[in-house]
């Protein structure tokens, strides 16, 4: 048994070994979390994924045949906690002056919503964050943050803090954190864009996320895009296949490539949206292309302004009434933000293509009366499913008391 189990080990290795070498990506614990996950995109990973599962099924049924069929609690939840789908509730009105959830005031916050609230809150220890208004053109950038060139993949930047004081002084987010023992330090080690990086994690079925633990990318704290969007997933006990484990350290496996085509993960529990002659653009929405993913954080009325066009295609994205959710290089370096839309995409053409490309076929749903479902192969809007066996156990943050009850 022993050395089965081996030869199943030592097969995986072999062909991860294979894979980092095809990829030249010599992060094998990334790769590993990845095939786990069932990132299926390339012949190399498909094929690794479907020895594997054809290995430990036929191993599993030789335990059975020799009386060792024991019965194990499912990895993705502790026996005795049941996973539920998180509640909806009524909006509290919101702050004078605050104008980010533009959702009609009787409907309910989405759990989703709650996800990505909570990552913002977290992640800079403060209340305050959520009732700041989505950064505009007119928000100074950041200073105190240096740039230099390159990532080992040669595409992003390597950013470091030359200034904690001016750092401290101009970002955006950093004015009004919490204090108290249960809260970690933000403006002393405050986070910053860091291409590639994670949160750090703990593993294990009832592991946790922390933001403020180095992990990847330079020695600053910080993540990346695609890691704020598995955060917000995991934060919100949203999974990627249902009845699936989807646990803290899978978060490393994050690349933002991989919304593009959920299906071909077998990720059923992320479809892409479909637009009717009265619906499109939702909050929790995901958009992504290979190099950048961000979420929908508030939507107005009209998201695209299409309500009153005659023609489809003058659709202007200074008409689009939403808000975007997004860890990003934004205002030299500020990471984790909600910017107005309108304005964003004027800084992003690949980013801004994509939302005029979905607004111009919601346009078209309403003139011709008919549902629209969008298959583009470089880009895609996807919505997750959020039905029971999409949902599981939230991931627990470190240091979240500091915010939770208070505002969370």
């Amino acid at each position: 048994d022993q050395e089965a189990f081996y030869k199943i080990y030592s097969d995986f290795y072999e062909q991860l070994v294979r894979i980092s070498k095809d990829e030249k990506n010599n992060n094998l614990t990334e790769l590993a979390a990845q095939i786990k996950i069932e990132d299926a995109s390339s012949v190399l990973r498909k094929d690794l994924i479907q020895n594997s599962k054809k290995q430990i099924n036929k191993f599993s049924e030789e335990l059975k045949l020799k009386g060792m069929n024991c019965a194990a609690i499912k990895p993705d939840q502790p026996s005795d906690t049941t996973p539920v789908k998180p509640p909806t509730e009524s909006p509290s009105k919101p702050d004078a002056g605050s104008d980010i959830p533009s959702e009609t005031p009787s409907k309910p916050v989405s759990a989703i919503k709650k996800a990505m609230e909570k990552v913002l809150a977290v992640s800079y220890q403060s209340c305050e964050v959520l009732k700041l208004k989505p950064i505009t053109a007119e928000i100074p950038p950041l200073e105190g943050v240096k740039e230099d060139c390159c990532y080992p993949d040669g595409i992003g930047k390597l950013r470091t803090i030359a200034s904690l004081k001016e750092v401290q002084q101009t970002h955006y987010y950093l004015q009004s954190p919490m204090t108290g023992d249960q809260c970690f330090a933000v403006r002393s080690h405050p986070l910053i864009y860091d291409y590639g990086g994670r949160p750090s994690y703990t593993s294990g079925t009832l592991g946790k996320l922390n933001f403020f633990k180095n992990n990847g990318g330079t020695n600053v704290l910080g993540y990346d895009c695609s890691a704020l969007v598995y955060t917000v997933l995991l934060g919100g006990g949203f999974r990627l296949k249902p009845n699936k484990p989807f646990v803290a350290s899978d978060v490393i496996a994050a690349q933002s490539r991989q919304f593009i085509n959920p299906e071909n993960n077998g990720w059923s529990c992320l479809k892409k949206i479909t637009m009717t002659p009265t619906q499109n653009l939702e909050v929790g929405d995901i958009a992504s292309l290979n190099g950048h993913v961000v979420m929908v954080y508030s939507v107005g009325k009209d998201p695209f302004g299409i309500e009153k066009l005659d023609n489809c295609d003058l659709v202007s994205v200074n008409d689009f009434d939403f808000s975007i959710f997004q860890s990003s290089p934004s205002k030299d370096g500020i990471g984790i933000n909600v910017y107005e839309a309108r304005d964003y995409l004027k800084t992003s053409d690949k980013m801004a293509n994509i939302f005029i490309d979905y607004a111009k076929n919601a346009c078209l749903s309403r003139k011709l009366n008919k549902e629209i479902q969008l298959q583009r192969t470089e880009y895609s809007i996807i919505r997750h499913q959020d039905t029971g066996d999409c949902m599981t156990n939230p991931v627990a943050f470190e240091h979240e008391s500091c915010v939770v009850g208070s505002c969370i």
